[in-house]
């Protein structure tokens, strides 16, 4: 008997010691576990987050691809419009709603001795005679404001102070937006 209790007891230590080891292994492959179920929860959030950013992004550059080409086909038209309005024998001007000039064309500064520098962001009234009565300008404004055409012969002044007889037609440009 007496060689069995340090038998025993040895044998009791190391199952004691094999228990907690057990029990310490198993606790720290549940946390290891938890730990990795909630990394590849945190993946799978950040793959589903990097998606949906992706998307939008692509969703973006489309975009940006179709304003671009507006854009582009804008240009191209202004360009056409300039050289049109350049090279034509009639005289061309853009006023904004104000009246102010915004665009003269070649045509515009040899009739009237202006030339574009010296007639944009100036009044409409530059060419102004003083020879057509208030109610002409009146009836001008209300039929262009009214979105109509508006066409008379005009007595204005060119800068060099002579008096020229304009018919001209006054269309109002409607902005679509």
């Amino acid at each position: 008997q007496r060689l069995w209790r340090p038998l025993i007891g040895a044998w009791v230590t190391v199952l004691l010691l094999s228990m907690i080891s057990l029990f310490i292994i198993n606790r720290e492959e549940r946390r290891r576990n938890l730990t990795e179920t909630k990394l590849r929860r945190s993946h799978d959030l950040l793959e589903e987050a990097v998606h949906e950013r992706t998307q939008e992004l692509v969703k973006t550059n489309q975009q940006l691809k179709e304003e671009i080409i507006r854009r582009d086909r804008a240009e191209s038209m202004q360009k056409i419009f300039t050289r049109s309005a350049s090279h034509s024998s009639e005289i061309i001007f853009i006023t904004d709603t104000n009246g102010t000039y915004e665009y003269v064309n070649p045509c515009f500064e040899r009739a009237t001795g202006y030339t574009s520098a010296e007639a944009v962001g100036r009044p409409g009234d530059l060419l102004k005679s003083g020879v057509m009565e208030v109610g002409f300008y009146r009836d001008l404004w209300e039929t262009i404001t009214d979105k109509k055409t508006f066409s008379a012969v005009f007595v204005n002044r060119k800068k060099d102070g002579e008096l020229i007889y304009m018919d001209e037609k006054i269309t109002p440009l409607i902005d679509e937006e």
